[in-house]
């Protein structure tokens, strides 16, 4: 019996720790603090504002990611434009194009060059040019798992460096210091510390890029700006904020003033 309530208890606090991150505490209109499952805040938060809208005209600027190289996985250059917009919410582009270390040709307001060549270093930066290099020939690797990695580790260091952030306080920072490919592959992702992401758009204002600002759904219908609902919640707010006055509007008629 001792067993049994020992084996429960044990299943209880493994449930406890597998499906912990499913539940977050919220506190309700009437004060009241309960658990309630993410994905059901998710749904009541969608609800209310219909999601996020990017603002038009707000976002200047871009950077420009010039592929060079034959054998760079698409995948790799994907999540590393994926981190920036979800971060600091700049404009990345790809294109397809040739490297000239006697002149590189710059596009956007700053580009980060692609190339695949022995005799040029793993990675090089020219802030005050407005480019840089990730020289893949740097980053072989017998597993292309550790390739494609490696890429998207070293291309997001390039990336911050070129854009104007220096290292992390933190002593083990991907921005920290990296002699070899074979020192990319202790880090588990690409994440970068919250202080890098903080310093960036300073730097990044005085290159001309002017990252672009979200808004709810909501308020872009309150503005009169927002795009026709694409789903049953969007037509719903739509159609509330749009929606005629029930009852007449009172204007309370201006009192004219009188010299004594």
């Amino acid at each position: 019996m001792k067993q049994k309530i020992l084996l429960m208890s044990f299943i209880a606090a493994l449930a406890t720790v597998l499906f912990a991150d499913e539940y977050t505490t919220v506190r309700t209109a009437d004060g009241t603090v309960t658990k309630m499952k993410k994905s059901e805040v998710r749904q009541r938060i969608y609800k209310h504002f219909g999601g996020n809208l990017k603002v038009p005209g707000k976002q200047k600027g871009k950077v420009v990611i010039v592929d060079s190289a034959k054998d760079v996985p698409q995948q790799s250059l994907d999540a590393v434009i994926k981190q920036f917009d979800d971060s600091i919410h700049i404009a990345i582009e790809v294109q397809k194009g040739e490297f000239s270390f006697e002149s590189p040709k710059i596009q956007g307001e700053a580009t980060i060059f692609i190339v695949d060549d022995v005799k040029l270093p793993m990675s090089l930066v020219a802030p005050e040019s407005r480019w840089a290099l990730v020289n893949v020939a740097k980053l072989k690797s017998e597993k292309p798992q550790f390739y494609d990695a490696r890429i998207r580790k070293e291309t997001v260091r390039t990336l911050v460096a070129l854009l104007g952030g220096c290292n992390s306080t933190y002593p083990d920072a991907l921005t920290g210091c990296v002699l070899r490919a074979e020192d990319l592959d202790r880090f588990a992702d690409t994440r970068l510390q919250v202080e890098i992401e903080q310093r960036l758009p300073s730097y990044i204002e005085k290159l001309g890029i002017t990252p672009y600002v979200m808004t709810s759904y909501r308020k872009a219908c309150e503005e009169g700006w927002a795009p026709a609902p694409t789903n049953d919640v969007q037509k719903a707010i739509w159609d509330k904020v749009h929606a005629l006055p029930t009852e007449p509007i009172k204007i309370k008629p201006e009192e004219k003033k009188t010299e004594k």
